[in-house]
């Protein structure tokens, strides 16, 4: 009976664990995004960009947004 209750425990705490590693990795993601957000908006702002260019670097800036969220999602936190 001990036994199967500190097993229910133990589950328990991990999916809270889980839970709560998902809400750090949503928040961090927010993060990541606006600083992603900031760094192109300083370069709107300092920078007068063709199109072309500018065009590359929403491209660039998206793929390293792609990338992150692959990152955030597939590995733990430490």
């Amino acid at each position: 009976m001990v036994e199967s209750l500190v097993k229910d425990l133990v589950k328990q705490i991990g999916l809270f664990m889980a839970g709560v590693q998902d809400k750090l990795k949503a928040e961090l993601m927010v993060e990541i995004y606006a600083s992603i957000d900031r760094i192109y908006d300083s370069i709107e702002q300092h920078f007068d960009l063709d199109e072309i260019r500018r065009t590359n670097v929403i491209k660039s800036l998206n793929t390293l947004k792609d990338e992150l969220y692959f990152v955030v999602q597939t590995t733990p936190l430490s």
